[in-house]
C-alpha cells in the first residue's frame, strides 16, 4: 500500500484538487449560487471585488499550487518531494496522444465551459425568448463560456515544479495542455464576437454596427466595450 502510494499520490492529489476546482466553477452557474453571491457581494465596491476574487479565484488557483510546493517541506523524502509524473500515453490512430490525467482534465475544462455556455442561454431564453434579443443574450454566452477556461490558462504551466506538480504532467505536455486550451477559448471568443455583426446589422443596418462596434458608445462603466474586445480578438487572430 506505501509503494502504491509512494507511486500515485501525486496523481491522487492532482486528481482530488482538480475535480474540487471543476465542481465550484460548474456551481457558479447554479441558480442557488447566482442567487447567494448576488444577495452577499452586490452592489460592487473595490474591497468587495477582492474579497470574492480573492476567495472564488485566486484561492482555488493558487492554493493547491502552494499546497505542492510546500509538500516536500512535511516529507519524508524531502529532497524528492512528489512522484514523477506516470505519464503513459494513450494512443489511437487518428488521434493525438494523450494521458489519463489530460483525459480527466480536458474532459473536466470542457464540461464546465459548456455548462456555463448552457446555463447562459437558458437563463435567456426563459427571459427574452428566441428574439433579437435573446439572440444577443446567447451571443453573450459564447463569451461567458471561456471564462472559465481564461482562468484555468491563469495556472503557470511551466514557470514553477509546484504548479507542474499540481497539473501532474511534465513541462513539454504542459505547454500542449494551455495551446489546447487556449485553442477552445479562442474559438469561443472568436464565434462570441462574430455573432454580434449579424445581429446589429438586423436592428439597423450598418449604421449599428458602426456605432457598436467602431465607436465609444457601450465603453460606458455599466457595460461592456464592444470596440476593445473588437482589437482584441483582431490581435489574437494575428498572432
Amino acid at each position: 500500500m506505501e509503494r502504491w502510494w509512494e507511486r500515485n499520490a501525486g496523481a491522487a492529489y492532482s486528481l482530488v484538487t482538480g475535480l474540487a476546482v471543476a465542481s465550484l466553477a460548474l456551481a457558479m452557474q447554479t441558480d442557488a449560487y447566482r442567487k447567494w453571491y448576488k444577495a452577499a457581494f452586490k452592489p460592487w465596491d473595490f474591497t468587495q471585488y477582492l474579497t470574492y476574487y480573492g476567495l472564488f479565484l485566486w484561492a482555488p488557483l493558487c492554493v493547491p499550487v502552494l499546497a505542492a510546493g510546500f509538500f516536500p517541506f512535511f516529507s519524508r523524502a524531502r529532497r524528492a518531494g512528489w512522484p514523477r509524473p506516470r505519464e503513459h500515453v494513450w494512443i489511437r490512430k487518428g488521434l493525438p496522444p494523450i494521458t489519463g490525467m489530460e483525459a480527466v482534465a480536458y474532459a473536466l475544462i470542457v464540461a464546465t465551459a459548456l455548462v456555463w455556455v448552457g446555463a447562459k442561454v437558458r437563463r435567456s431564453v426563459d427571459k427574452y425568448g428566441w428574439t433579437t434579443a435573446g439572440w444577443l443574450k446567447i451571443a453573450e454566452a459564447l463569451g461567458i463560456g471561456s471564462i472559465p477556461l481564461l482562468t484555468f490558462l491563469l495556472i503557470p504551466s511551466h514557470a514553477t515544479r509546484s504548479a507542474l506538480t499540481w497539473l501532474h504532467m511534465s513541462p513539454e505536455r504542459a505547454v500542449e495542455y494551455h495551446k489546447w486550451v487556449g485553442a477552445f477559448a479562442f474559438v469561443l471568443v472568436a464565434a462570441h464576437g462574430t455573432m454580434f455583426f449579424p445581429l446589429y446589422y438586423i436592428q439597423d443596418g450598418w449604421m449599428a454596427i458602426r456605432r457598436v462596434f467602431f465607436s465609444s458608445m457601450t465603453c460606458t462603466t455599466h457595460s461592456k466595450c464592444i470596440p476593445a474586445g473588437l482589437f482584441a480578438v483582431g490581435v489574437a487572430v494575428i498572432f
